[in-house]
């Protein structure tokens, strides 16, 4: 009887201690045999260091670990990361299981980061989106570059600079630069004399300038003194200006190319020896007859200056007597 109750103990303390064996080696391993675990996964191609065990995480707060991690079967395999959570958190679709970095150590961990615009959520079991944080060494070879690249420009412009130098100082471009240098002298120098003329015709008060601009000044004392008659004829201008758009204009050169027509027309006719006019101007009778008549005007006038008695009979005798004419030279 009391080898059974022996045995009996043993047996019990056995499974007890069998018990606490699975117990304590899932607690270690941060499982739970007696809560109500949610399984996910996540797939890697490098998981940077995670173990079974590292914390699962969502916005600092832990909420589950890991709990296996294995390899995918593959020319390029892969690894399985399986998840559980302590807690049945609904994950929306499209968020990220984060693999990152927990201290300076390197202990790695997985945080999921939210998407929250989307609106489905996954089920239990199913795959997550997953990403590596960029350790360290990744971060300051990324915030390193632009500067090592920036250095290289650098590097690579004070070479060109350097190469200029060396082209500058060689024989031929410093005699090109003294001669440079001296035409800039030259300049100055001319500016300078430039610059002392100008300020002596603007010193001077007999300058040029100076009588230029009190003209100026008494022309505008002028036009200010005669603005009201400036503005009158102004006036008057703008009259004759809105007389003149007002003016039948149109009409009145209809009546001068008409009278113009006319006149050519008379002028034509003229030319043609119509009418008396046209005689007067075209026939040789008129122009020899006058003549004639000058000529015999002229012979008279030269027979009044040789014989001048002739023609003035005057007797202070006998005053009542006719004058007689000339007899007519032949």
């Amino acid at each position: 009887m009391n080898n059974t109750k022996q045995l009996i103990t043993i047996g019990l303390i056995f499974i007890i201690t069998i018990i606490a064996f699975i117990w304590g080696f899932n607690f270690l391993k941060g499982r739970s045999i007696f809560k109500k675990q949610y399984k996910y996964y996540a797939v890697y191609a490098n998981i940077s260091g995670l173990t079974e065990g590292a914390d699962v995480t969502i916005s600092g707060r832990k909420i589950g670990q890991v709990y296996n991690i294995k390899f995918t079967n593959g020319k390029t395999p892969k690894l399985v990361v399986e998840i559980i959570l302590e807690h049945n958190i609904k994950i929306p679709k499209n968020s990220i299981a984060e693999i990152y970095s927990l201290d300076f150590m390197g202990t790695k961990g997985i945080r999921i980061i939210y998407d929250t615009t989307s609106t489905d959520y996954y089920n239990i079991g199913d795959t997550l989106k997953s990403s590596i944080e960029k350790d360290l060494m990744q971060e300051v070879n990324e915030q390193l570059l632009p500067l090592k690249r920036r250095t290289e420009q650098i590097l690579s412009s004070f070479d060109s600079v350097l190469t200029i130098i060396q082209a500058i100082f060689n024989k031929n471009t410093q005699n090109n630069l003294y001669s440079s240098f001296n035409d800039i002298s030259l300049t100055i120098k001319h500016i300078e004399h430039t610059t002392y003329v100008l300020d002596t015709l603007l010193s001077k008060p007999s300058g040029r300038i100076n009588k230029t601009i009190s003209a100026l000044a008494a022309l505008s004392q002028l036009l200010q003194k005669n603005k009201d008659t400036l503005q009158l004829i102004f006036n008057n201008l703008q009259v004759i200006s809105d007389s003149l758009k007002n003016s039948n204009i149109p009409l009145l050169i209809t009546n001068t190319q008409k009278t113009m027509q006319k006149l050519n027309d008379i002028l034509t006719k003229i030319n043609n020896g119509k009418g008396d006019l046209g005689k007067f101007v075209n026939n040789d009778s008129l122009y020899n007859a006058l003549t004639k008549i000058s000529n015999n005007l002229n012979i008279i006038l030269e027979d009044f200056k040789l014989n001048p008695k002739h023609y003035l009979n005057i007797s202070f005798i006998n005053l009542g007597r006719y004058y007689q004419y000339p007899k007519s030279r032949k």
